[in-house]
């Protein structure tokens, strides 16, 4: 038995760098709402319960009769609509969460529920009805998690669109005469909700996760565009899930300083009071510990599925992409330390909650060009490997390898294979294959000291035949650029397009512009997604799922996805 000491304060901290729903961060999407309905509660400041800020609020009455001439009523509502939605969506929604920062009065008798819908028909309950009296709500943000839409049970983008959520109040009836309304107030900091793709957390046994599992497609701060946007900015969330009696946690979580700096904070209810939150961008640590307000009787602890709290991080870096496209930034694991007593869950008792922990990243797809030209087959650990995109240059060593862990091995490095990867500085991540592929590499005429890579637009064989009018998605510099070789020297007369062959290509964007260059070099190439610590086993053929993956385009050409090539062992 493990027994778990804590300290108790009582502050909060709800700084945020930037408003609620404003990150570029495209998945998790925080929606928030647009307009709003005030029937009979008087409602004051309405802007700021939807400002995205955590620190402005406004303020409704718990119904109110509307004054002569009109007659009184016995019920009142509030309500937030018109959520907000992405421009261009990235995934489908999976799964929704609907937060509330608020306090309530506690000396009414009056009623009231919290409650959503989707179509204003049909409405399912967040907080059931209960009188202020009963209720009363210190200041804290609520969530309330894997809701179902109303109407059918799946979410769309339209669904959320339509959601609507409303404060609806009931007057106390009381003894004949029935009384007026109290008048009392509750205080609306902010209403929003989040969605999440597929899947939901994991759900086989009590689980701690970092969501969004990986955080891409965030590249640093830009001072041009601080009047148009935050940029730069991301946030990731702990979740419970199946946990049950939990009454206090404390979670240590490790990154890498150079990619991502820790600048704010907030955790939800119903853990308020604070025993320890450190940033500490110095070391790589955030040490984040909470508790549910004391005296909390045993077995009174927090059952269900819950976000506990949510950090926003700085983007540091560019990954190194550059052109129009830039870079997705560094890479980072965001990785609970373990065992006790740097994380855990504790219960109502003083003992740890037992939980499986499932680490998070910061990153994208990785680009990686085999050290030694084309791949020789077999077994690839103690390779190495040249990163091309996002971090150029970037020196990898293939420490581990499942080989299709999934389906048939085939005793060689191949699509669908899990790798474990470690970089000059001594990090190991671990990657899914998406991709084996093949790489030329020139340097441009007449300097021969720029360098660049591409890969074919379409599969071909090794070696490569007459490459003349053939298509290449340029790797670098430009990530993304496209490209058509126009003419070719065969310098050793091989046939094939080999190292020290001469060609000219003109780019798709940049027609009757002609570039000379010089062929140095034909690798063999693997596209890799990056896979979390994962304690349960093999992950599927597209780790981050279809949409996810598609998510970033153009960084990864569909073309990519449909022409898996092969492996053909030398």
């Amino acid at each position: 038995m493990i027994t778990l000491a804590l300290t108790i304060a009582t502050t909060l901290a709800y700084a945020q760098p930037v408003p609620i729903g404003s990150t570029v961060q495209p998945a998790p999407f925080d929606s928030n709402p647009g307009g709003f309905t005030d029937d009979n509660t008087g409602a004051v400041s309405d802007a700021l319960m939807r400002d995205g800020s955590l620190l402005t609020s406004g303020v409704i009455t718990l119904g109110k009769d509307p004054g002569f001439p009109n007659p009184p009523v016995t019920t009142a509502s509030f309500e937030l609509h018109t959520f907000t939605t992405p421009v261009s969506p990235q995934f489908a929604p999976g799964w929704v969460e609907i937060k509330i920062k608020y306090e309530t009065p506690g000396t009414s008798n009056d009623k009231y529920k919290i409650e959503y819908s989707t179509d204003g028909t049909i409405w399912a309950d967040l907080q059931l009805e209960v009188t202020g009296a009963a209720s009363a709500f210190t200041v804290a943000i609520r969530p309330w998690s894997q809701l179902a839409e109303p109407t059918d049970g799946l979410w769309t983008w339209s669904d959320v669109a339509g959601l609507r959520v409303r404060v609806f109040c009931t007057k106390d009836t009381g003894p004949f005469p029935a009384p007026a309304w109290d008048n009392r107030q509750m205080v609306i900091y902010e209403v929003w909700a989040t969605v999440y793709p597929l899947p939901l957390p994991p759900t086989s046994s009590t689980t701690v996760s970092v969501l969004p599992i990986g955080i891409m497609g965030v590249t640093p701060y830009d001072p041009l565009f601080a009047p148009t946007g935050p940029g730069g900015y991301c946030f990731a969330e702990v979740y419970v899930n199946e946990v049950a009696d939990m009454f206090n946690y404390e979670f240590w979580i490790k990154f890498d300083t150079t990619v991502l700096t820790p600048v704010s904070v907030f955790v939800y209810y119903p853990w308020t009071s604070k025993s320890v939150e450190t940033l500490d961008d110095a070391n790589g640590d955030i040490r984040i510990s909470y508790s549910m307000p004391p005296p909390v009787p045993i077995g009174s602890g927090f059952t269900g599925n819950s976000p506990i709290f949510r950090v926003y991080f700085a983007v540091d870096v560019y990954g190194g992409g550059g052109g129009q496209y830039g870079g997705l930034g560094g890479t980072t694991d965001l990785w609970f330390r373990r065992p006790y007593p740097f994380s855990f869950l504790g219960d109502t008792t003083g003992v740890e909650i037992p939980a499986t922990y499932y680490d998070g990243w910061f990153g994208g797809p990785h680009v990686m060009s085999y050290q030694g030209s084309l791949y020789p087959g077999g077994d690839p650990t103690g390779t190495s490997w040249h990163e091309l995109y996002p971090d150029y240059s970037k020196m990898w060593q293939v420490t581990d390898w499942e080989d299709n862990p999934e389906g048939t091995p085939d005793g060689t490095l191949s699509v669908s294979d899990q790798i474990a990867m470690t970089n000059a500085t001594g990090w190991t991540f671990f990657f899914h294959v998406d991709v084996v592929t093949t790489t030329i590499h020139w340097v441009f005429k007449p300097g021969l000291s720029d360098p660049g890579a591409a890969e074919p637009y379409m599969p071909v064989e090794d070696p490569i035949p007459n490459p003349i009018s053939t298509y290449w998605h340029q790797i670098y510099p430009d990530y993304c650029r496209w490209f058509v070789i126009n003419s070719w020297t065969d310098t050793d007369e091989s046939g094939t397009f080999t190292p020290s062959d001469q060609f000219d290509f003109e780019y798709l964007d940049e027609p009757g512009v002609t570039y000379d260059a010089h062929l140095e070099d034909v690798t063999t190439d693997i596209i890799v997604s990056q896979k979390p610590r994962d304690p349960e086993g093999p992950i599927a053929e597209f780790p981050l799922g279809l949409g996810m993956i598609m998510m970033i385009a153009p960084l990864i050409p569909i073309v990519y996805l449909l022409r898996i090539r092969k492996k053909v062992t030398k």
